[in-house]
C-alpha cells in the first residue's frame, strides 16, 4: 500500500488517521510513522480494501 492509497481510503470511510488508530487501538504516533515511512503492515491494506468495497456497495 502507497500512502496516497491508505489516504484515499481513508477519505472514501470518512476516516482521519486519528480515528483508523482509535479503530484499530493502534497509536496515532505509529499511523503517522507508516505514512511517514511509507511502508504498512499488510493487514492495513486488506482491511482497507474489504472496507472500501464494502462502504461502496452499501453507497
Amino acid at each position: 500500500m502507497k500512502n496516497a492509497d491508505f489516504q484515499h481510503s481513508l477519505a472514501v470511510l470518512g476516516w482521519s488517521q486519528r480515528a483508523f488508530a482509535q479503530r484499530f487501538d493502534v497509536d496515532p504516533t505509529t499511523v503517522s510513522r507508516w505514512v511517514s515511512a511509507g511502508k504498512f503492515p499488510k493487514w492495513v491494506s486488506e482491511y482497507l480494501s474489504l472496507a472500501v468495497r464494502v462502504k461502496t456497495l452499501l453507497d
